[in-house]
C-alpha cells in the first residue's frame, strides 16, 4: 500500500517511467525500490555509522 502523504516518486524515477512505456523495462520500479530499501537501511542504522557491508 502506498501512503500518498509520505511516498513520492522522485525525478529520476519519474523520467525513467518514459522508458517503461514499452513494457520491456522496469526502470521506475527498480529506482523507487532501491530508494526505499536504502532509506530502510539508513533508518535501521539508528544514527550509527554504516558498516562496510551495509554501504555495499
Amino acid at each position: 500500500m502506498v501512503d500518498l502523504k509520505t511516498e513520492f516518486v522522485f525525478g529520476p524515477a519519474y523520467y525513467a517511467a518514459g522508458a517503461d512505456k514499452s513494457g520491456k523495462t522496469t526502470c521506475m520500479t527498480d529506482i523507487m525500490t532501491a530508494f526505499i530499501e536504502g532509506r530502510k537501511l539508513i533508518t535501521s542504522a539508528q544514527r550509527e555509522d554504516l558498516t562496510d557491508e551495509q554501504r555495499t
